[in-house]
C-alpha cells in the first residue's frame, strides 16, 4: 500500500479539485506499509482536509441538512441567521464578492473568511454572521 502513495495523493488532489470526499479503508492485517502510507497521507493532507470517522460525516452531514438560514439587510450590513439543530463544524457557505465579515454572535462561534467563501469551523444552536457589504456605484 505504501508503494501506491503518490498515486493516491495525486487522486486526492483531482477529489478536492471539486470538494469530494477521499476515503482511506485500513484492514490491520498488514500493519506496516499501510501505516507507512497513512502517515505519508496525514503528513501531506493534515492542514488542508477535515479528517473523521463516517460516523462523524453522517452526524455533519444530518446537522447540515437541518439547518434554517435567513438573511436580513440593515443598511450596508447583511445579517444571516442559522439555526442549527446541533453542533456543527466546518460548515462552508459560499457568500457574494463584495461581502466582508464584520462578526459572528455569539462569540463561542469562529467563523473564517478567505474570498468569498465562508468556513464556520464550530457553532452550534443559532448564530448570528453579520457582512458589510460594498456600496452600490
Amino acid at each position: 500500500m505504501d508503494q501506491r502513495l503518490g498515486q493516491a495523493l495525486e487522486l486526492a488532489e483531482k477529489i478536492a479539485s471539486y470538494g469530494g470526499l477521499y476515503n482511506v479503508l485500513i484492514h490491520p492485517n498488514v500493519l506496516e506499509e499501510k501505516m507507512k502510507f497513512l502517515n505519508g497521507f496525514l503528513k501531506e493532507w493534515k492542514d488542508r482536509a477535515w479528517f473523521g470517522t463516517v460516523q462523524d460525516f453522517g452526524h455533519w452531514w444530518a446537522v447540515r441538512s437541518a439547518t434554517q438560514m435567513t438573511s436580513k439587510v440593515r443598511g450596508r450590513h447583511r445579517i444571516l441567521t442559522l439555526g442549527l439543530p446541533g453542533t456543527i463544524r466546518g460548515l462552508t457557505l459560499t457568500v457574494p464578492e463584495p461581502w466582508k465579515l464584520i462578526t459572528a454572535e455569539p462569540e463561542t462561534t469562529s467563523v473564517k473568511q478567505t474570498g468569498n467563501t465562508i468556513v464556520i469551523e464550530k457553532a452550534q444552536d443559532t448564530i448570528k454572521i453579520i457582512f458589510q457589504a460594498a456600496e452600490k456605484t
